[in-house]
């Protein structure tokens, strides 16, 4: 299920809207949806047509203005989620499992040359702030980490950036990538509180962030894609959302800096490259960061779905929604993003595992405008 920020149109008149009701309730129950998961699945965790409702807390999330550069290096980093032992030790062994579609990948795409050169040359306007489970090893599972030193610039890197967004009276930080159209993917988390939360506000997206420059400008959030699932129960296994971006001189954001391709219904036997901004120490948010690992273990967090899957990296809060990439430099699909760890496992990284639920919201994302 997928709930979006939309604002809905509301001249119109009672007759018109009563059919709409219906129309949405009789899409919402649908058993079978030709870009959706396979009908038991579906049965399960049905597609909410398009929209906003009472419960989803739909607001304007249009950035009013940029951030100023003290705002961003003031922003705080929004924590990896955390779980504790107790809470692990009582949930059940088995995940609810899904039936798991024929795996899929959406390609890549690099960006326009011209659009990326343009986009470059004109910063100044708004310049940024100058267990349970399969183990295939014991924690900590094996990774390498260190700074970016290509150019962040640089495509598939330049894909990548650090997002500013308010939430509850403060300012936070989250990494996020451009994958297609005016979309960029994120945790869900990163875009909304989860259940007893609401929406976040005054979303900016800053590709290629480094040390409080923004050399391709600030991107604002013109509305919102989560999990319903995440949304009304925090659940873990669908921790992902996405914001629609408006343009910026007249360009899309995959324009300016090209897209990753997407990766579902793959097994858990994976070799991840993850990029993010982590800001709580020893990080201080103003340099990407990479993290290179194979798949470690699945972890089973309270919820349905399927079991989560887990990497040896140290990486800290502020990596929130930064890509895991399957196949970088050769294909460079996302297939996870940095979710939540156990608390205390310092260098443990999850992400939810991405099947046609995962799929059906990158969908949504890709194929909505502003």
């Amino acid at each position: 299920m997928l709930t979006s920020t939309r604002r809905p149109i509301r001249v119109f008149s009672l007759m018109t809207a009563f059919l709409l009701i219906v129309a949405a309730l009789v899409a919402s129950t649908a058993e079978t949806r030709a870009d959706g998961p396979a009908p038991d699945a579906q049965a399960k965790n049905p597609i909410v047509v398009q929209g906003s409702n009472a419960s989803s807390g739909a607001l304007d999330v249009t950035a009013k203005r940029l951030w100023t550069r003290d705002e961003m290096l003031n922003a705080k980093s929004k924590d990896l989620i955390e779980v504790d032992d107790a809470t692990f030790k009582s949930m059940a062994e088995d995940a609810m499992k899904e039936i798991v579609g024929t795996p899929g990948m959406d390609t890549a795409g690099a960006p326009d040359a011209k659009a990326l050169k343009e986009t470059l040359a004109n910063p100044i306007t708004d310049a940024a702030p100058t267990f349970s489970g399969i183990f295939g090893y014991s924690y900590p599972g094996p990774f390498s980490r260190y700074e970016v030193s290509a150019s962040y610039t640089s495509y598939p890197y330049v894909t990548v950036g650090k997002v500013f967004f308010s939430e509850n009276g403060g300012n936070w930080v989250c990494s996020a990538a451009s994958v297609g159209n005016y979309a960029v993917w994120t945790a869900g988390h990163c875009v909304h509180g989860g259940k007893g939360g609401g929406w976040v506000s005054n979303f900016v997206f800053v590709p290629a962030y480094k040390d409080g420059n923004a050399p391709l400008g600030q991107w604002t959030a013109n509305h919102f894609w989560a999990k319903t699932d995440w949304i009304q129960n925090s659940n873990l296994r669908r921790d992902m959302g996405g914001a629609v971006l408006n343009t910026r001189n007249g360009l899309k954001i995959s324009q300016a800096v090209g897209w990753l391709g997407f990766a579902w219904n793959y097994d858990y036997n994976q070799y991840w490259t993850v990029l993010g901004y982590p800001q709580a120490a020893p990080f201080n948010g103003q340099r990407m960061q990479q993290c290179n690992a194979p798949f470690a273990y699945q972890l089973n967090p309270a919820g349905s779905g399927p079991s989560t899957q887990a990497i040896g990296c140290d990486l800290t809060g502020g990596v929130s929604g930064g890509p895991w990439i399957k196949n970088f430099l050769s294909g460079n699909y996302i297939n996870g993003e940095a979710s939540y760890r156990r608390t205390g496992y310092t260098k443990e990284l999850a992400s939810p595992h991405y099947t046609d639920e995962a799929k059906s919201l990158k969908d949504a994302l890709v194929n909505d405008h502003p």
